[in-house]
C-alpha cells in the first residue's frame, strides 16, 4: 500500500476515497486503467450522507465502506445520560455501563457499524436504531441486542 502515484500502471488496485474525488474528478488519473487493475471506492458514511458526483457510475470494480465512530458516549457519573468521551476512555468507560444507544445516523439494509460492536465487545447491551430487527438478526442472536422497533412508543423503551 502506498501513496506513490508515480506506480499507478503497475498496481494491481487503486483505492479513491469519495470525499477526495474533486467535484469535476479533475484529481482522478490521466492515464487509462490497465486491464488487470482494480478501482477501489472507498466511503465511510452510509448513502444518505454520501454526495452524488456525476461521472463515478460505472467506474469502479469493488467498494469498500467503513464507518468510525465520531460520536462516542458513555453514562456520566451523575445521571444515565450520555456524554462525550474520549477514544481511550470508552472501553473502561462503558464496561460499567448496561445499556447503550447504538443509533445509526441514517437507515439502510445492512448499515450497521460500528456503533452496534463496541458495546458487545465490552458486554454492554446495545440499544440498536437502525435497518430492521430481521436485518440485525443475520449478524449477531436476537437476544444480543434491544430493538427500538419491538416498542411501540420511546416511553415504552424507556
Amino acid at each position: 500500500l502506498t501513496y506513490d502515484r508515480s506506480l499507478y500502471n503497475v498496481a494491481d488496485g487503486v483505492l479513491f476515497f469519495h470525499k477526495s474525488i474533486a467535484w469535476d474528478l479533475s484529481n482522478l488519473p490521466k492515464d487509462p486503467r490497465p486491464a488487470f487493475q482494480k478501482w477501489v471506492w472507498f466511503n465511510i458514511e452510509s448513502p444518505t450522507n454520501t454526495a452524488r458526483k456525476a461521472g463515478l457510475e460505472n467506474l469502479f470494480n469493488l467498494t469498500l465502506t467503513y464507518r468510525r465512530d465520531l460520536d462516542i458516549s458513555a453514562r456520566h457519573e451523575r445521571s444515565p445520560i450520555c456524554v462525550s468521551l474520549r477514544y481511550e476512555d470508552y472501553y473502561s468507560t462503558i464496561t460499567s455501563c448496561k445499556l447503550d444507544l447504538a443509533f445509526q445516523n441514517s437507515m439502510h439494509v445492512d448499515y450497521i457499524t460500528e456503533k452496534l460492536n463496541g458495546p458487545m465487545v465490552a458486554g454492554t447491551v446495545p440499544i440498536v436504531l437502525g435497518p430492521s430487527r430481521e436485518n440485525y438478526e443475520q449478524f449477531i442472536p436476537a437476544d444480543s441486542f434491544i430493538h427500538v422497533d419491538d416498542f411501540s412508543e420511546p416511553k415504552a423503551l424507556a
